[in-house]
């Protein structure tokens, strides 16, 4: 099968003209390098986890390869990010992604060593750890295939006029995980430990960030 990724961008009304900058770079890079790709900018309703879900399945039924995951209050700063993470081999990896607090931190959980450091950033940049944020996530179809056969991720019918019936499932959905409450991306990467599904961060590509604080990582 070809390589095709389906870039899903959740917002309630056009990006910022860095964002759309961005994404431009970004198709074009996928472009020279012959790999197909589709865009899902989905209404964001009541959060991002639904829109999620929903440009998922858009993408599967289409015969998506990987599916990017992609936050409209963060943009690569070069081009090229979507490759990087295409080019890791890893079937879950985001990137490190910055705090929206404007603070030196990034949206990740480490995997602690027995000596209590993180584990080791391998020659491309790439980390396993615990929980990524979908800020600019990817994943492959086989880790769709592997949520959907798991008994804690429901289906449900769209209610939306142009699919309504369709079945959805909620690979991203907050709630109770590990007995506490726990954002949509946190329990996908729980329900991916539980599948046996490594999570990975790549550290190479700089971000930048819009909102009520801006910079760049």
């Amino acid at each position: 099968m070809s390589v095709h990724v389906h870039i899903i961008m959740p917002c309630h009304e056009r990006p910022e003209p860095e964002v759309m900058l961005a994404l431009v770079r970004e198709t074009n890079d996928l472009h020279e390098h012959q790999i197909g790709f589709s865009v899902d900018s989905e209404n964001r309703m009541a959060g991002p986890a639904r829109p999620r879900n929903r440009g998922i399945v858009n993408g599967y039924d289409i015969g998506a390869t990987h599916f990017l995951l992609w936050d409209v209050d963060n943009y690569p700063l070069i081009s090229g990010a979507i490759r990087t993470l295409l080019a890791s081999g890893k079937d879950v990896v985001g990137s490190a992604i910055p705090k929206r607090d404007g603070s030196a931190g990034i949206v990740y959980s480490p995997i602690l060593d027995a000596d209590g450091t993180p584990s080791l950033i391998d020659d491309n940049g790439i980390a396993r750890v615990s929980r990524v944020g979908a800020g600019f996530l990817m994943l492959s179809r086989s880790v769709v295939d592997a949520m959907r056969a798991l008994p804690d991720v429901p289906s449900y019918a769209s209610d939306f006029p142009q699919d309504k019936g369709r079945r959805e499932w909620a690979i991203f959905m907050q709630g109770v995980h590990e007995d506490r409450w726990q954002s949509d991306d946190w329990g996908f990467c729980v329900r991916c430990e539980r599948a046996g599904i490594p999570v990975h961060m790549c550290t190479v590509t700089r971000f930048g960030h819009i909102g009520k604080k801006e910079f760049r990582s």
